[in-house]
Parts: C-alpha cells; sequence; structure tokens
C-alpha cells in the first residue's frame, strides 16, 4: 500500500474544506471580511487571503496546501475547485 485513502481526504479536507466551507473569503482589504456568522472579528475560519479570492487562486491556493501535506513520494496530480456545476479552475502538475 501506498498510502491510505483515508489520510489524503483528512488532508484535503483540512487544507480546504474545513477553511473555506460556509465561508466567504474576501480580501484583507474588504470591509465583510470572511463573513460567515460565528468568524469571530470578520477573520473567518482560516483568516481573511491577502490576495483577491477567485476560483482559480482559491485553485492555486489548495493546491499549494494539499502538496505541502503530502507524504515524502506522494505527488499532487491535480486540483479542481467548482464554484458552480458550470464554473471551476483546474490546476495539473507540469509533465515537462
Amino acid at each position: 500500500m501506498v498510502i491510505d485513502l483515508d489520510d489524503p481526504r483528512a488532508l484535503v479536507k483540512k487544507a480546504a474544506v474545513d477553511r473555506w466551507d460556509h465561508a466567504t473569503p474576501l480580501d484583507q482589504g474588504s470591509a465583510g471580511r470572511c463573513n460567515r456568522p460565528g468568524a469571530g472579528g470578520g477573520a473567518g475560519k482560516g483568516g481573511a487571503p491577502s490576495w483577491e479570492p477567485s476560483v482559480e487562486l482559491l485553485a492555486r491556493e489548495a493546491w499549494q496546501a494539499i502538496s505541502q501535506g503530502l507524504p515524502s513520494g506522494i505527488v499532487l496530480e491535480r486540483a479542481v475547485i467548482r464554484e458552480t456545476p458550470t464554473c471551476s479552475a483546474e490546476i495539473s502538475r507540469d509533465r515537462a
């Protein structure tokens, strides 16, 4: 066995789902910052990002967080963030 399938599931949950689920991540310059009930001070679960969040930038952020959490020798091939059923962003590993 290369990796227990619960490990990447938990990593994705921590790196993206727990940070952004039921949150509105707005950049630090926005008045509402992570407008989510019970966010406490407006910071939200993962704090306000220093960049303007878009589905493309969220995909990049998820890619980085997941890649950093993977065990040595395991490589992330693709990350997809779906904003709606017809709007998504995808990042894939370079094969060059």
